[in-house]
């Protein structure tokens, strides 16, 4: 990314309110969202200082839905979503899904994942390391192409992701 602007990028980053608009959305329960996702990067993230700045922000807006959850009638799910690109950097995401007319793929349940990492970054995996004491369940796996993901869940928030056979 150039350099210019990023100082005003990093500001707003941490200023972005898509959670709480789409909350606003699940409270009225006439959403439908299938795999509505928001990408946290602006530009493919393979410093640090980056993606940690993302992660924030992402762990954030995980917290607003934590907040709001009981309140929220609808069935809904929600993930935040880590993946590791070879040729694109760090990718980081927030997932929505709830049921949809259009499609019978409520709930989405992932069973390829594992309680042990599947990436060996230390600064990654000290920083995601106390995020389950908070609630957050962090699971590993690797997409097609064998690039490491992570998924994110917070306990008692949405309908789960996670199929009970974990490896």
């Amino acid at each position: 990314m150039k350099k210019r602007g990023l100082k005003r990028y990093y500001r707003n980053l941490s200023k972005m309110n898509f959670a709480g608009k789409i909350i606003a959305g699940l409270k009225s329960g006439v959403v439908e969202y299938d795999y509505e996702h928001i990408h946290l990067d602006g530009y493919p993230l393979t410093k640090w200082s980056e993606i940690k700045s993302h992660l924030d922000v992402l762990f954030n807006l995980l917290a607003v839905f934590k907040l709001n959850a009981k309140t929220i009638r609808m069935s809904f799910q929600v993930w935040g979503y880590i993946c590791f690109q070879r040729n694109l950097g760090c990718q980081i995401a927030l997932y929505i899904h709830t049921p949809n007319n259009e499609f019978n793929d409520f709930p989405m349940t992932f069973s390829n994942v594992s309680e042990s990492p599947t990436i060996n970054r230390k600064e990654l995996l000290d920083y995601l390391d106390p995020k389950p004491a908070d609630g957050y369940e962090i699971r590993y796996s690797k997409n097609c192409d064998g690039e490491p993901e992570i998924f994110i869940t917070m306990k008692n928030v949405g309908l789960p992701i996670y199929t009970k056979n974990i490896r």
